[in-house]
């Protein structure tokens, strides 16, 4: 049994508008370590209600997710606190 090597490096992150359902669905396509939803500011203006609705796609798509495996690329949000 090999030894645990630890955290993989990231060595390319892809980030995607999260109000684009489609372009983040298709995101894995491009084999990049990581993919990095904006949820924050996507675009100017970026409406609130437009940040809620895009906010629970998104939650809803990463809930629909396999499991993290070594071959799938890791997920991350940017969000506004």
């Amino acid at each position: 049994m090999k030894a645990p090597r630890g955290p993989r490096p990231l060595r390319s992150i892809l980030y995607f508008a999260g109000d684009q359902p489609d372009d983040v669905a298709g995101a894995e396509q491009f084999g990049s370590d990581a993919i990095m939803i904006d949820l924050e500011e996507p675009r100017e203006p970026f409406p609130d209600d437009l940040r809620r609705q895009a906010g629970q796609w998104v939650g809803e798509y990463l809930r629909s997710l396999p499991p993290p495996a070594p071959d799938r690329p890791l997920y991350f949000c940017r969000i506004r606190g």
